[in-house]
Formats: C-alpha cells, structure tokens, sequence
C-alpha cells in the first residue's frame, strides 16, 4: 500500500468511549505494517481533543516520520471536510511517512 487515508473518524468524545477510537497504538503499528517503506498515512480531523490524541499516539510510535501534507488541487474532500469548511472551522492534519 502506498497511501492510507483516516479521514474524519468518530472520535468518541466520552473518556470512557476513548477504548473504541479508531487511532490507537496498535492500530497505528497495523497501518505501518500495511504500508511499504515510503509509504504515507495521511489523517484529518476537525475534532482538536481527538487530534491532541492522535499526537501522542504518533509521538510514542516508532518507525514514522512526519511530513508535510502535499496540497493538491485535484485533492477529494470529504461531505464532513466541506460542512467544516463552510463554517469555517479548522482541520487539523498530520502526514506520516513509513520508514524503516
């Protein structure tokens, strides 16, 4: 795989619904396990909690590096991506590379 895409995952707001998060520590080593060397796991959310999570999960994991995200003009939004948009909201993204 050269790409994986989390966009917009239920964050689970409630701490004791935080267990059932999508971005955890093994699902990130599962991601990077899927991914060749190179590849990249590009992740946006609206959700700032989730992604103060999502951050900690990265900066404990081993074998990523982060990157800028690539912007695209061909890039497909998401119907979430586009309501924040319109409202104005921020999307907060991080752009993992695999290496070895």
């Amino acid at each position: 795989v050269e790409t994986a895409y989390v966009l917009f995952p239920d964050p689970w707001p409630k701490r004791h619904h935080h267990p059932r998060r999508l971005f955890q520590p093994q699902f990130i080593d599962d991601v990077r396990r899927l991914l060749r060397v190179g590849g990249m796991l590009r992740v946006k959310t609206d959700d700032l909690p989730y992604f103060q999570w999502m951050e900690r999960v990265i900066s404990e994991a081993h074998g990523w590096e982060r990157v800028d995200w690539p912007e695209s003009s061909d890039e497909v939004l998401t119907d979430f991506e586009r309501r924040f948009v319109a409202q104005g909201l921020p999307i907060n993204r991080v752009c993992l590379r695999r290496v070895e």
